[in-house]
């Protein structure tokens, strides 16, 4: 059975780490919010400043931009400073600038985490375009030094603080007011020096991390150099090094010289200390963490992140000393071992489940806090880690309910037939579990610390594949239209439009306007104008295409003398950031899509269903009814906040929700949705949509204006559903018995083109 288990557990983790790794790795921190100028931009007059916005407070004697001519030269520009007095944003003056094509080139060390990121970027002074220099966005990689020191301080802290945690919630309260015989005190007395001595390990470990980040900052930065160690004391980063430094010596001291002679009785100061002090080191943790990085709600979001590492202090740190406990129990005769092992399960069962309620709480906020989407759960690196974690976390929430359903009524029912046969399996399985569950906690660990050293998924962008380029194209009545996209990745992309009919290249459009809708989820719609390369070409750098799913792209051409002309185009993008032709993406980017489309019904179901589940658990888990209460308080917390989710995603409901139109909006289309339209609906929409036909008199509410932007805010699944069930009570009457689904969809292409015209 034990090496089935361990077995399955290599797997998993094996499994996990192959598809966390598949894709390469982004690692930036302080990253680029917003420029002036802008990347990529053409000015007709030379700016006299530049500032850079970036996500995080920076460090600016460490950090530094540079400006690059031409021939590849520095432009000397004034003093780094802050922008408006803000720490976030940097600038500089610029002296004047003659015509040409101008590289920035950035370098920014976070206040926060510590990290140096660099990036570069090209604009351009009274030129035509961007030929000279290429901008370009460079995420530095951190040294592996950086991930071990992150993963170094947590284990240390759950060995240190566990120790503390478990002694004291767990041990102590366990003996109180019990006579231990001389061979149950040798066994309390031997288990407080192993415990003594694995916290000592721990601080050990905690100082080889803060050791293992000086060095792998000095390799940023000359931290032996007397002024250049003090300002990086001075920042948040360095002041919470120094600070775990202090708290770690006085801690490892207390344990050595007071410890060792005094530690082995449970009421013994030290571990009293030993708490406080790791509080202090969560504290200082959490405060160089990604939630400590905001630069709003930072304080709320450092108080949940440090209690989130707090209960997992207590659980996940306890269980070592659990396991040890339950081995040191060995030596002892069967009716004091099924007590001892009994009463350990008991007593551990109420912190532990109390670290596991508020670990599910703080963890849904702080992943709703730094995910914020199913597109980045899925398609970043710091998603795809914090998926993982979620994964290694459902095995132990498992194994926690079998020992509490299972285990715990039968190590019960052993403390009246210790001797039994049953007995000794019930513990044996008892202590296997236990080691899974900490084998699991600490991959749970690992994950943790490197989404530390991971760019927060919202600032993140997708795992992109290598940049290509695709091309679609349209046939009109009259008009060709082919639409080139590169690089075919989510975010900037360049459009180029190539317009042609019976004569050769069309050079006279007057405005060619691509619009930007996604489809199936209201977001509304985006525009982006083209301008003339001449040869029939219109060329336009947007970032409408910003999400995962599928997207329509309609390229409006206005030429005098003539119709406008609409070419519609599908797309899609994956998870991994590429732009497909739709229906070519692979079946994680179509779940992504589907779970964006369920909103709040998702997180809503689950913390709902986490909460039943709560409310069954919880009862079983106590010692004394008191500590129900808060427990239930847990319960009743995420059984509200769910509620709230669902009663949002009802109110918003409408059946179909979910659909996509099937109905290409080509000219085909256009025509027979334009004819349903007069027939059905001129009457009180009016000829162009805007609400006015002869039939709109005195209805109230009064009929759509397509025109006005309305429809925009909508899915094209709620325009089926009023168009075919009607709205209001038969204000606008339901056509579902008159029209087939298809024409439905012609119907609502052609409103779309309504709305298009305004």
């Amino acid at each position: 059975m034990k090496k089935t288990t361990v077995g399955y557990l290599a797997v998993i983790l094996a499994a996990l780490a192959v598809w966390l790794w598949a894709a390469p790795v982004s690692w930036a921190h302080a990253a680029l919010v917003a420029s002036s100028p802008a990347a990529n931009v053409i000015l007709d007059e030379a700016p006299a400043d530049l500032w850079i916005e970036y996500s995080e407070v920076i460090v600016f004697p460490f950090s530094e931009i540079a400006v690059l001519n031409q021939t590849g030269r520095n432009v000397a520009v004034g003093e780094l400073r802050p922008y408006n007095n803000q720490t976030s944003i940097a600038a500089v003056s610029l002296p004047p600038l003659d015509e040409g094509v101008y590289l920035v080139s950035w370098r920014a060390l976070s206040a926060v985490d510590g990290h140096t990121t660099t990036g570069s970027f090209a604009f351009g002074v009274g030129v035509e375009e961007l030929t000279a220099v290429v901008g370009s966005a460079v995420e530095s990689r951190p040294a592996p030094i950086s991930v071990a020191a992150r993963w170094l301080n947590l284990v240390g802290l759950l060995l240190f603080g566990g120790a503390c945690a478990f002694r004291l919630l767990v041990w102590r309260p366990m003996i109180a007011g019990v006579e231990l015989t001389e061979a149950e005190q040798v066994v309390s007395q031997q288990l407080a020096r192993r415990q003594m001595t694995l916290a000592q390990v721990g601080l050990a470990l905690i100082l080889g991390g803060l050791i293992a980040q000086f060095v792998g900052q000095n390799q940023q930065i000359n931290l032996l150099q007397g002024s250049n160690l003090l300002i990086w004391l001075g920042s948040q980063f360095g002041t919470m090094w120094l600070i775990r430094l202090a708290l770690t010596g006085s801690a490892w001291w207390g344990f050595y010289h007071w410890g060792r002679q005094n530690g082995r009785h449970s009421g013994s100061p030290v571990w009293f200390v030993g708490a406080v002090l790791a509080v202090g080191l969560a504290l200082t943790t959490a405060l160089v963490s990604h939630s400590a990085a905001l630069l709003e709600n930072q304080a709320t979001a450092v108080t949940v992140d440090m209690l989130h590492l707090l209960a997992a202090i207590i659980w996940g740190g306890g269980l070592p000393y659990l396991f040890l406990a339950l081995r040191q129990t060995r030596e002892l005769p069967a009716d004091s071992r099924a007590w001892f092992n009994y009463s350990l399960i008991f007593q551990f069962s109420v912190p532990a489940a109390m670290s596991a309620g508020l670990l599910l709480l703080s963890g849904g906020y702080l992943a709703w806090l730094h995910v914020g989407g199913w597109h980045n759960l899925f398609g970043t690196t710091y998603g795809r880690t914090l998926l993982a974690k979620f994964l290694l976390i459902l095995p132990i929430l498992g194994i926690a309910a079998v020992n509490l359903l299972i285990l715990k009524p039968r190590l019960d029912a052993a403390l009246d037939k210790p001797e039994e046969a049953g007995s000794g399996a019930a513990r044996g399985r008892f202590r296997l579990l236990v080691a899974v569950e900490g084998a699991l906690m600490l991959g749970v660990i690992l994950a943790a610390g490197l989404l530390t050293d991971l760019q927060r998924a919202q600032d993140a962008p997708l795992i992109t594949g290598q940049a290509s380029e695709i091309s679609l194209s349209h046939a009109d009545d009259n008009l060709d239209i082919a639409l080139t996209i590169s690089p075919a990745l989510v975010g900037q992309n360049q459009f180029t439009v190539a317009l042609t009919d019976s004569q050769g290249p069309v050079t006279d459009a007057s405005q060619v306007t691509l619009r930007f809708s996604y489809m199936g989820q209201l977001l509304g719609v985006s525009e982006a104008t083209a301008v003339s390369l001449g040869n029939g070409l219109y060329q336009v750098e947007a970032s409408n295409i910003s999400l995962v799913g599928g997207w329509q792209v309609e390229v409006a051409t206005r030429r005098p003398g003539t119709f406008d002309s609409f070419a519609p185009f599908r797309l899609e993008a994956d998870v991994n950031g590429r732009i497909r032709p739709f229906g070519q993406i692979a079946w994680l980017d179509r779940l992504a899509v589907s779970l964006n489309r369920t909103a709040n019904l998702i997180p809503g179901l689950l913390m709902v269903i986490t909460a039943i589940l709560w409310f069954i658990l919880a009862p079983r888990a106590i010692t004394r009814s008191w500590q129900l209460a808060p427990l239930l308080g847990m319960g009743l917390l995420a059984l509200w906040l769910g509620s709230q989710q669902l009663i949002e995603f009802y109110q918003d409901f409408t059946p179909t929700r979910f659909l996509t139109n099937p109905t290409l909006p080509d000219a085909a289309s256009i025509a027979e949705g334009a004819a349903l339209y007069e027939l059905h609906c001129q009457v009180c929409h009016g000829p162009e949509g805007r609400g006015d036909g002869p039939g709109a008199v005195n209805l109230m509410p009064p009929p759509a204006d397509f025109t006005a932007g309305h429809t925009d805010t909508h899915p094209e699944g709620d325009l089926y559903y009023w168009i075919q069930n009607g709205v209001g009570s038969g204000v606008m009457p339901a056509f579902g018995g008159q029209l087939s689904d298809e024409e439905t969809w012609h119907l609502v292409n052609y409103i779309r083109r309504l709305s298009a015209a305004r």
